[in-house]
């Protein structure tokens, strides 16, 4: 009988460890397992199926609850402090710290305990306080500091003298720039004769010429600002928003004239200049997104993966943790809430990549970019380039105090060594943090899956783009992942491991019996380059033909194309159809230089997938050798971007293939079968006909002329010959054009 709360053999009772509670507080401690042979655990008083309680003899000390200021950890959580204010930052809550501003004088003769410039002896400055405890202040203490009362050294005399702060020697009154003022008349740099008070403030140069505010601040980074006397940004946190340009058809003031639309004289049916007129405002165009001029449709005739007009996620904007970048989303469905998520990365310098989502209702439209919710950690293996997220939930029948999982990989210094780590949550929207699934306070300090240590092996050099899965049967996790090897070079190859204790160990699969972890998948085609990477997985449809495999693999191939595989845990075939995912021929368009596999949902009520892939448009100014060569520059995403690229989470629509077979009206040995086709651009469908396993032929659906991409039927036939007499099972195969494969079978009787 296995210990997991689950009655498998229907008996009535399994046998369960529970912990002893003393306290009766719902928590009980790691030491004091007791076995229960009910299945229950928890429904007496004096058990728990928890074991994290620090103090099992105190009911008020469990882990979750309100620390109070004193000396003990009543949360569990190894920090007595909480929420109250530790000055000093010696651990201990000011509340009940004897010294608070740790200057070695306690509450019973230290007059201010909240400053450490005030305690008995101490100086006596003339500031107005009384420095050193003895009720006399400043000029009426003979312990004042200094003949002239300069007390901070800077030749100002105060008290009657002229400086106005004695107690900083960088302020005092006299002008040293000879701009007439001094720093006691607020110059803020009395070594430049062009600052002071009331001078005229230059834009955005980074300096502070009139000491007031501050350089314009432009928030948005669209040259206006919202704060100064000049200021007329209407919105400084839109780019898009700013005086001096048309308005756009987007239900906003975009020029800030207070008119909005049709309404405003200036209006531009093509604000973006892309060449589409925009969607609504009367402007009867086709553009989805007037804004961006990335963003327009691009019509393809496929009876694959569809990119619709609009990204399913916009990058952030300037000074926003995911400016000009989203990418590598993670797909992932939280059964607990019914809420599909989209985890990413998102970054405009290597160095400051984090993790953020966004949600959705339906997983159509999404919101907002959240987050982030896992950044590096200064200082450890993981101080930057925090990437490639894959999130699993743990079922609550395992009891981990944090079920949600979060392989990532990450990588420190210069170097090119990235490694896979685990960071856990309690709930799908985070924050994640790198401590343990199961008690949810031990800290994870290292990677959980390095590069193997042993030189030779296939993934000895890194480690990286990790994607989990949770087998309910085994009750265990399954990882498939990237790795390089040292004598390979730049050849990166999918790799298997599992883990029984939550990801914090894996176990590397060993198909082949000699030492070393072996590739489950790795670049063979041309058009893969040296790179098969960014695992996205399904698993495989039901209205799948049998023997291609359990799982649906889409990977990336060369860092810009998307294939299919499909397989199991350990052995892959390639679709014949790859690659199955390219740019769009436009390479203006936010997808239009680069694309990605990671994040493909399939609705089985519609058989419809879903494509949340990588999507990346160059935007860099006219350049001959640049991807896009005349030029793609914005003045968005293309102002202080590091890599002159902005990356978009894309979104696809693939409808499964439906093929019918028509009955025959007169069945014979040797006769021309047909059927149809129902998809969109169905004539560009390869439809393969059986007998039992027996290929009899295949069909490449003919083109007809037809341009219309929606969805629709057309016709196929196959002529065939030498089929036996008698019951006869025919099979049609049909594989559209993002790889996808569905069939129909129909027994006849040939006489």
């Amino acid at each position: 009988m296995a210990d997991n709360f689950v009655d498998e053999d229907c008996n009535g009772a399994d046998t369960v460890t529970c912990f002893v509670d003393g306290d009766l507080d719902g928590v009980g401690t790691p030491s004091s397992p007791t076995l229960e042979a009910d299945g229950l655990c928890g429904d007496e008083a004096g058990e728990s199926k928890f074991s994290t309680d620090c103090d099992d003899t105190n009911p008020d000390i469990f882990p979750g609850a309100e620390e109070e200021c004193d000396f003990i950890d009543d949360d569990c959580d190894g920090d007595i402090v909480g929420d109250f204010e530790d000055v000093d930052g010696d651990g201990a809550p000011d509340c009940i710290d004897e010294d608070a501003d740790d200057d070695g004088y306690d509450i019973s003769s230290d007059c201010d305990d909240t400053d450490d410039t005030v305690y008995p002896g101490a100086p006596e400055l003339c500031d107005g306080i009384d420095n050193d405890c003895d009720t006399l202040v400043d000029a009426l203490d003979a312990d004042a500091v200094g003949a002239d009362f300069d007390s901070d050294g800077d030749a100002g005399p105060a008290c009657g003298g002229t400086d106005c702060d004695d107690s900083d020697p960088t302020v005092y009154g006299f002008d040293d720039d000879g701009d007439g003022f001094s720093t006691c008349d607020a110059d803020c740099d009395d070594g430049e004769s062009d600052i002071y008070p009331g001078a005229d403030e230059v834009a955005y140069d980074g300096i502070d010429q009139d000491c007031e505010d501050g350089d314009l601040v432009d928030v948005d980074n669209d040259g206006y600002d919202s704060i100064s006397v000049l200021g007329d940004d209407c919105d400084d946190d839109d780019p898009y928003v700013h005086p001096g340009q048309p308005e756009a058809c987007d239900g906003v003031d975009t020029n800030c004239d207070g008119l909005i639309d049709l309404a405003d004289p200036s209006f531009d049916f093509d604000y973006d200049g892309d060449g589409f007129p925009a969607v609504g405002c009367s402007a009867g165009g086709t553009d989805c997104d007037d804004r961006d001029p990335h963003v327009f449709p691009e019509v393809i005739y496929t009876s694959g993966a569809v990119p619709q007009c609009k990204p399913a996620v916009y990058p952030g904007y300037f000074q926003q943790w995911h400016f000009a970048r989203l990418s590598l989303p993670h797909y992932f469905f939280d059964e607990a809430s019914g809420v599909h998520y989209l985890y990413f990365r998102g970054h405009e310098q290597q160095d400051a990549q984090a993790i953020g989502y966004s949600t959705s209702l339906d997983g159509v439209d999404w919101s907002d970019p959240l987050g982030p919710v896992l950044s590096a950690r200064p200082g450890h293996w993981d101080h930057r380039n925090i990437s490639n997220p894959s999130v699993v939930r743990v079922p609550d029948s395992e009891g981990l105090a944090r079920p949600y999982l979060m392989l990532y990989h990450g990588r420190s210094g210069t170097s090119g060594l990235r490694q896979i780590g685990l960071a856990t949550a309690a709930l799908p929207t985070g924050p994640f943090s790198r401590v343990s699934p199961v008690d949810g306070v031990t800290p994870i300090t290292d990677p959980v899956l390095p590069p193997s240590a042993t030189a030779g092996y296939l993934d000895d050099d890194r480690t990286l783009h990790p994607h989990a899965t949770w087998d309910e049967t085994a009750g265990e996790l399954h990882l498939w992942y990237n790795g390089r090897s040292t004598a390979s070079g730049g050849t990166l190859r999918v790799f298997h491991a599992v883990s029984s204790d939550y990801g914090l160990t894996w176990t590397r699969t060993d198909v082949d019996g000699i030492p070393g972890p072996d590739a489950v998948f790795e670049p063979s085609e041309t058009w893969e380059g040296t790179k098969t990477s960014m695992i996205s997985c399904n698993v495989a449809p039901t209205e799948t033909p049998a023997g291609l495999g359990e799982f649906e693999f889409w990977y990336t191939a060369n860092e810009d194309q998307v294939g299919l595989a499909w397989g199991d845990y350990t052995g892959w075939t390639r679709s014949e159809a790859n690659p199955v995912l390219s740019p769009t021929t436009s390479c203006r368009r936010f997808d239009g230089f680069q694309v990605s596999a990671r994040g493909i949902r399939h609705d089985a009520t519609a058989d419809t997938y879903h494509w949340y892939y990588g999507a990346t448009t160059d935007v860099t100014e006219s350049n001959p050798s640049a991807p896009c060569p005349f030029g793609n520059y914005d003045p968005v995403y293309g102002r202080d971007n590091e890599g002159n690229k902005a990356s978009y989470i894309g979104y696809a629509i693939n409808n499964a293939p439906v093929v019918t077979i028509d009955s025959p009206a007169a069945p014979a040995s040797s006769m021309t079968v047909t059927g149809t086709i129902t998809d969109t651009a169905p004539d560009q469908v390869l439809v393969t006909l059986y007998e039992g396993t027996t290929e009899l032929g295949d069909a490449l659906v003919a083109a007809t002329g037809n341009s219309d991409p929606g969805v629709q039927g057309t016709t196929w036939s196959l002529a065939v010959t030498g089929l036996p007499s008698g019951t006869v099972d025919l099979r049609a195969e049909a594989v559209d054009e993002a790889g996808v494969v569905r069939e129909a079978v129909l027994q006849i009787l040939i006489p």
